[in-house]
């Protein structure tokens, strides 16, 4: 038996998933030449004619052919986007990233990275698809490979600062960030503010930067725990063994992220220690699991899509002029309060 036929609103009999351009003109009511304006991101069309033109695709399942496309002109109106799946904050950047490439006329193509498949074979792959330029979600690459992609595809950092002497970065403003945190720990009458720095994440200094800062400005010590690990929840849960084993644990804990704070949370309630009563935890970015209830986190929050609106902006412009001096865009941060910090008890 053959394919069984799909009939849409005018009555065009369609195999599924084969409907044409011209299907999706006849259902528009435009003229196929229109459609292929719309999905290039040419002009030439009212915003009422490309509505009608994507709802009539989406009725179909029209999906234009993007690489087609990419090689019949010069311009590919294709981002690529590089992220690890296994961090929570490039998911809210990337959902960020479709919104406001759709409103500047570019398509995006993620490329994981992954236990088999490293940070350069997902660079490569997006290179591969003809890419405009790239976006690079918390890269860990060292230096002299950053160095060399630049030379070869425009790109920015999305996360991790770079020396402006490389590429452009867009970051949350991470030592601002630590800085609101042990200001509101000190306002809660905590002296002692452990804070948890993560040795082999690229841009830690940052953030460490931003927690040193606050504690001289407070009179307080500098108590740093150093792990020699990145922003996971392994990596919390490494910190309370440690915290677990000192006669005297500080009455408060800054964390590097909210990952890590998890890890940390979990393994002190494991072991009897109680959050807050006992102990406050801070963590940094305002993931999604920040604020469910079970953890209800004090965290630092970054506005996913103003970093990503930052991140499409300035790699529009140095595609467009590649002798743009690098530069490093901070976005601004405020302190959530939730119940994970509490004032310290007497």
């Amino acid at each position: 038996m053959g394919e069984r036929p799909v009939r849409n609103p005018l009555g065009i009999a369609l195999k599924s998933n084969r409907a044409t351009m011209a299907d999706v003109a006849k259902l528009a009511g435009v003229s196929r030449q229109l459609v292929g304006f719309v999905f290039q991101g040419k002009s030439g069309y009212s915003p009422e004619a490309a509505a009608r033109v994507h709802k009539a695709a989406k009725q179909l399942g029209y999906r234009p052919n993007l690489a087609a496309q990419s090689l019949r002109r010069d311009t590919t109106k294709i981002i690529g986007v590089v992220f690890d799946p296994r961090e929570s904050s490039p998911l809210e950047i990337i959902q960020s990233l479709y919104k406001v490439s759709a409103k500047n006329g570019y398509e995006v193509i993620l490329s994981a990275i992954a236990d088999d498949r490293d940070e350069d074979e997902a660079i490569h792959e997006l290179i591969g698809y003809r890419c405009e330029g790239l976006i690079l979600i918390a890269s860990r690459l060292p230096t002299e490979k950053l160095t060399l992609l630049a030379s070869e595809i425009p790109f920015i950092s999305v996360g991790r600062q770079l020396d402006s002497s490389i590429a452009d970065s867009v970051c949350s403003d991470g030592a601002k960030g630590l800085e609101l945190v042990v200001d509101c720990l000190a306002s809660k009458g905590h002296t002692d503010i452990a804070y948890i720095n993560a040795t082999s994440m690229l841009h830690s200094e940052v953030r460490l930067s931003g927690f040193l800062n606050a504690t001289l400005r407070h009179g307080l010590p500098q108590q740093v725990i150093e792990i020699e690990g990145d922003y996971t929840e392994e990596s919390g849960a490494i910190a309370a063994d440690i915290l677990l084993k000192k006669d005297l644990m500080p009455t408060a804990v800054a964390c590097s992220n909210d990952q890590q704070a998890l890890g940390l949370i979990s393994a002190l309630r494991v072991a009897g220690i109680s959050v807050p009563s006992q102990i406050s935890v801070a963590g940094y970015d305002d993931s999604r699991v920040a604020g469910f209830s079970f953890l209800s986190l004090t965290t630092v929050h970054q506005d996913a899509e103003e970093l990503a609106e930052m991140a499409l902006n300035r790699l529009i412009e140095r595609i467009s002029d590649q002798s743009l001096v690098p530069s490093v865009l901070l976005s601004p941060v405020s302190l959530v309060m939730r119940k994970s910090v509490v004032a310290k008890s007497l």
